[in-house]
């Protein structure tokens, strides 16, 4: 990706689940690093986007450059959170075995032991994280919040270009919410962090761009409140605001 390439662009696209049409005429633009909130009522597209973005699902009609590439060859070098809800936490194995299963090779499901440079970024991705004390921990001794530091640095362990998260304090409480946004706007100061969620006052108060969601997608005006985004997701017409945007 040269200085002039966008970290992503997204040019008149259109997307279809299962015969319905969820996303209409989305264009957008993303330059460069910083964290981008993306917000919006559910089933109003959010998973959709991040779907079409991380190369899970194709487009109906348009085009999607992720990093210069098409979004499939741009995925090995995207770092996709989930929700910590999901996560399965009786599975026997520690946090740190957590995060080193971002060395599974990609496609095989094959595991193999971690080589130095892996280990050295595994150990580093736990210590940005503020989890290096509790790497030795099952993922049942942990907290919602703790789970989900665990994620990112999995995330973090392959040394992503971007960084994607679904919903990262759907299952924490305010304490640990404004603390992974304090980090989430450290880490968005190197790379894109884009961050789905339902958390209008966290997006509102750390993100440097706003895109809400509705079958379309628009940008919120600089600095908008989370009473701002409540009104635009909640009662604005799906079909407003179709423009491109751009840092």
């Amino acid at each position: 990706m040269t200085r002039a390439t966008p970290a992503l662009q997204i040019d008149n696209v259109t997307v279809h689940r299962g015969g319905r049409e969820v996303l209409k005429d989305v264009t957008l633009r993303i330059d460069g690093a910083g964290l981008i909130g993306v917000v919006g009522p559910n089933g109003g597209g959010k998973s959709t986007l991040l779907s079409v973005i991380t190369g899970r699902l194709p487009v109906s009609r348009g085009a999607v450059q992720v990093l210069g590439q098409s979004p499939a060859r741009a995925a090995p070098r995207l770092g996709f959170v989930p929700q910590a809800a999901g996560f399965d936490r009786g599975f026997p194995i520690s946090l740190r075995g957590m995060v080193a299963t971002a060395c599974l090779v990609p496609g095989l499901g094959l595991w193999r032991q971690p080589d130095r440079g892996q280990e050295a970024r595994v150990d580093a991705a736990l210590a940005r994280m503020g989890l290096s004390d509790l790497a030795g921990r099952p993922l049942s001794a942990l907290s919602g919040g703790e789970l989900q530091r665990g994620l990112i640095a999995r995330a973090l362990a392959t040394e992503p270009d971007m960084l994607l998260l679904d919903e990262p304090t759907a299952s924490v409480d305010l304490d640990h919410a404004e603390r992974l946004f304090e980090l989430l706007c450290g880490l968005g100061q190197r790379v894109p962090v884009i961050v789905v969620s339902h958390d209008l006052a966290q997006i509102a108060a750390h993100s440097d761009r706003v895109f809400c969601v509705l079958g379309s997608v628009w940008e919120a005006a600089r600095h908008a409140s989370a009473a701002d985004l409540a009104e635009q997701i909640f009662k604005r017409p799906a079909h407003c605001a179709r423009r491109e945007v751009g840092l």
